[in-house]
């Protein structure tokens, strides 16, 4: 997973893959109108500007939530920095991943609304996306940010992959 980078070292070809955990995990859930690495500049423009990022926050995921594509400030936004949300009616959050990786539960009500610690936080089921899948996602991350070090699950790695030799 991630992106593969291919260089030139003397008559060698050599292959570098650029990837963070949080976004491998992301690319496995990747379909409908959830972007993952290859975000669309409106998305990416209209998630920063509305949920007013920090300089150094990088977009890794992004579910836009709404039937309508563009118009409308619903969606789902994964950084490297934690995670932020609006569905409709509902008032915008965030939450930076450190505090994410100390929720108990993460479960769904009504088939469309995204509950942590039993508290509503956003809907979905306003597109394609399945809310079952999006809750699978959420639990993995979870998980992964518990058994790992925060740095190193949002932080980009460089893997040289270099040809075998006979």
């Amino acid at each position: 997973m991630g992106t593969v980078i291919y260089t030139q070292k003397g008559s060698e070809s050599v292959a570098t893959l650029k990837t963070n955990y949080l976004t491998d995990l992301c690319l496995i859930y990747r379909e409908s109108q959830f972007y993952v690495m290859q975000i669309p500049s409106f998305y990416k423009k209209m998630a920063s500007k509305y949920f007013q990022f920090q300089p150094q926050e990088k977009i890794i995921a992004y579910l836009h939530s709404s039937f309508i594509a563009g118009l409308d400030k619903r969606g789902i936004c994964f950084t490297n920095k934690g995670i932020y949300w609006k569905s409709r009616g509902m008032k915008k959050g965030k939450m930076l991943w450190e505090e994410f990786a100390n929720i108990q539960s993460i479960t769904i009500r009504k088939e469309e609304m995204i509950c942590f610690n039993d508290v509503e936080k956003f809907q979905v089921n306003q597109n394609d996306y399945s809310a079952r899948k999006l809750v699978s996602l959420l639990k993995k991350s979870r998980n992964l940010f518990a058994l790992i070090p925060m740095n190193i699950c949002v932080k980009t790695i460089y893997i040289r992959v270099y040809p075998q030799k006979n």
